[in-house]
């Protein structure tokens, strides 16, 4: 937790030469760089995937981060878009399913992960959030339930803009930042799923978004992780537009000389 410079300390500081004083504050800032929570990206991965992967990486770890699952492919016509690993079956609340989603950007842009948690399993909420911290950093907002209720749902969400800077958000207040649409997604043989956004915002560069429900013991019983890189697929989508928009002018060039029979 941040900590405070003792009066003291301040006071000792204060009445010492400048090159003394120069140094303590020196101290000082670097030990408040250390204190203070990380307000830049920590993580990018969700089961050994990393936003940024090839299809072929993503494949190789998940393999070897998840132990028994089932790998399949997604295929848009003969091109492979995208992954999945699953075992069990999320319509009868068992197993996990992961996905990740490349699309037509240079990398994986969407990873998702959905886990069904066995009885002799499950975690307190404070856990849960505790781990998602470590793992992601602060977040930019939360609505953490007390799990005192059964049924009741939790949601954490990172959202980072240039420089990979945090951007923090509070329930209810404001409009909302990266905001998206999601119609639809990806779904496995098995049922579990992972929405590709269709409209991609440009307030914001990465998403990362912890949802779950607990059990009538206040347990955590099924937990849902996705991570989402918006930068990415907008170099695919500028890119597109580019090779679009010189077609098109191709075309009007290739008919310069073509005049109307009048």
């Amino acid at each position: 937790e941040l900590g405070f410079l003792p009066v003291a300390a301040w006071c000792r500081a204060s009445t010492q030469p400048r090159g003394h004083l120069m140094k303590a504050l020196t101290s000082l800032a670097a030990a408040l760089a250390l204190a203070l929570p990380a307000m830049t990206v920590q993580a990018n991965d969700i089961a050994g995937i990393k936003l940024g992967m090839s299809l072929a990486e993503a494949k190789s770890s998940l393999a070897s981060s998840v132990g028994g699952l089932k790998i399949g492919n997604f295929v848009d016509g003969k091109i492979e878009t995208g992954i999945y690993g699953e075992k069990g079956k999320k319509m009868l609340n068992e197993g996990e399913g992961v996905i990740a989603y490349k699309g037509d950007a240079d990398g994986i842009w969407v990873v998702g992960r959905y886990q069904y948690i066995p009885v002799n399993q499950r975690f307190t909420i404070q856990t849960l959030v505790e781990s998602l911290r470590k793992k992601f950093g602060k977040e930019s907002s939360a609505e953490i339930p007390n799990g005192k209720e059964y049924g009741q749902w939790g949601n954490m969400i990172w959202i980072y803009g240039d420089n990979e800077k945090l951007l923090f958000q509070k329930i209810g207040q404001g409009s909302l930042i990266c905001h998206t649409y999601n119609p639809g997604g990806l779904e496995t043989p098995s049922g579990f799923v992972v929405d590709i956004p269709r409209v991609i915002p440009s307030d914001c560069n990465k998403t990362y978004n912890a949802s779950w429900f607990v059990d009538e013991n206040g347990l955590v019983k099924n937990l849902s992780v996705n991570i989402i890189d918006y930068s990415l697929i907008r170099k695919a989508i500028e890119r597109r537009e580019a090779q679009e928009k010189a077609e098109k002018e191709q075309k009007v060039r290739n008919q310069s000389g073509v005049k109307p029979s009048l």
